[in-house]
């Protein structure tokens, strides 16, 4: 798979893996997995659609604000994520079933908090 993004995007996914930044939660014994990639202020949720895996989500305020709108391909994270993933460079942390609600809702009210206050973002999309 050839990712062509500007520099600053590679720049970044590539530090983000080179430390670590990609995380895959394992619950057990479910086997539920969840992913998440550190950002600048706090880790993001990324996901995809298991029937096509080239349609990526990730809980932050580029993918909401400039993914979606289709002004670039695809945030730092999600390609941080695929980089990871085709390099074996992620951390595996393991959990019991047990806590996957709890570690799901702190993970959700982090990316919230991340996505409330962005002005740079904000100010963008003013008229």
């Amino acid at each position: 798979m050839l990712i062509l993004l500007d520099s600053s995007r590679l720049g970044r996914a590539r530090a983000t893996v080179d430390g670590l930044g990609v995380k895959l939660h394992h619950f057990q014994p479910s086997g539920r997995k969840i992913w998440t990639v550190v950002g600048k202020e706090c880790d993001f949720l990324v996901d995809f659609d298991p029937r096509d895996k080239r349609k990526f989500y990730c809980a932050c305020n580029d993918f909401y604000f400039r993914v979606l709108s289709t002004k670039v391909p695809e945030c730092y994270h999600i390609l941080a994520y695929k980089l990871a993933t085709q390099e074996g460079m992620y951390e595996v942390i393991n959990f019991s079933d047990e806590e996957f609600t709890a570690f799901l809702k702190a993970l959700t009210s982090d990316n919230l908090k991340c996505l409330s206050f962005q002005p740079d973002v904000k100010e963008e999309l003013l008229p």
